[in-house]
């Protein structure tokens, strides 16, 4: 097998890896899992990699894979906004909880 042919089985295989763990990246975040997110994101990151070293093998056919792999992104990026922002609201209810608590009890103990 030539070279070329051979990178560019490599090339689509790390593609289809990388696409594959951007769909379980976006369905993780969807659903909260933000621990699997981050041990797929690092893994990912590695076919990333070997990408960007056999760019010059991309076939033109696989240059949308590469669009949805960002449009993925950008959606996991917004799914990340949005949980910081309800985490930050959920701490926000927490300290106003611990705050009405500590009030009640000094309250009860002038009594």
């Amino acid at each position: 097998m030539p070279i070329s042919s051979e990178l560019d089985v490599v090339c689509n295989q790390t593609i289809n890896q990388v696409l594959q763990q951007t769909a379980e990246m976006v369905r993780g975040a969807v659903d909260g899992d933000w621990v699997g997110v981050q041990k797929l994101e690092s893994s990912r990151r590695l076919g990333l990699e070997k990408l960007v070293e056999i760019k010059e093998n991309f076939s033109p056919e696989r240059l949308g894979d590469l669009a949805e792999i960002i449009e993925s992104n950008k959606q996991i990026s917004a799914l990340i906004v949005d949980a910081k922002s309800d985490l930050k609201l959920e701490q926000q209810e927490l300290l106003r909880g611990r705050q009405a608590t500590v009030s009640y009890q000094k309250v009860q103990e002038e009594r």
